[in-house]
């Protein structure tokens, strides 16, 4: 059986411009256009499940959407629906946030150009556990979580909260 998309609801398409209104200054003057579509099983991948993933639209895939909508499409957020369904307003926020974390946009003399980050961290917890923060990256996320006080988001979530 085929996976199913479709387009989300505009209710999405406003959360994600307030997003970028209130955490990502750097976009404010030149937000791109995100298409944000459903779909409707998540993907498992390295035993994680992708709630969604974002990923920067083609020049060749911008023929046809421009072709079918009159608009060119810089990113695409695919969001799992039946994992979505099941998110409060706050993880749903934090999702959205996330994938526009990874835009990065650059002033160019032939125009704007933007392109898509990796995470900051890419680490085992076991390793944590067993050697603490032993690299800069990982000594920089922990001081960035440490004075978000992110302890209080991370006290109020049950184990079946969890996706």
């Amino acid at each position: 059986m085929s996976d199913k998309y479709w387009k989300t609801d505009v209710d999405i398409d406003i959360s994600v411009k307030k997003l970028i209104e209130q955490y990502r200054e750097d976009l404010v003057d030149n937000i791109p256009y995100i298409l944000c579509i459903f779909k409707d099983k998540a993907t498992i991948s390295k035993g994680k499940i992708g709630i969604a993933k974002i990923r920067k639209v083609s020049i060749k895939d911008n023929v046809l959407y421009e072709h079918l909508s009159g608009g060119i499409v810089d990113f695409i957020i695919e969001i799992a629906h039946d994992i979505w369904e099941r998110l409060d307003d706050v993880q749903k926020k934090a999702v959205m946030y996330h994938e526009l974390e990874h835009i990065v946009i650059r002033m160019e003399d032939d125009g704007i150009k933007y392109s898509l980050r990796n995470h900051d961290v890419e680490e085992f917890a076991s390793v944590i556990g067993e050697f603490g923060f032993y690299k800069k990256d990982l000594v920089d996320f922990f001081n960035e979580v440490d004075k978000s006080n992110a302890k209080t988001s991370i006290g109020r979530v049950k184990k079946s909260d969890s996706v």
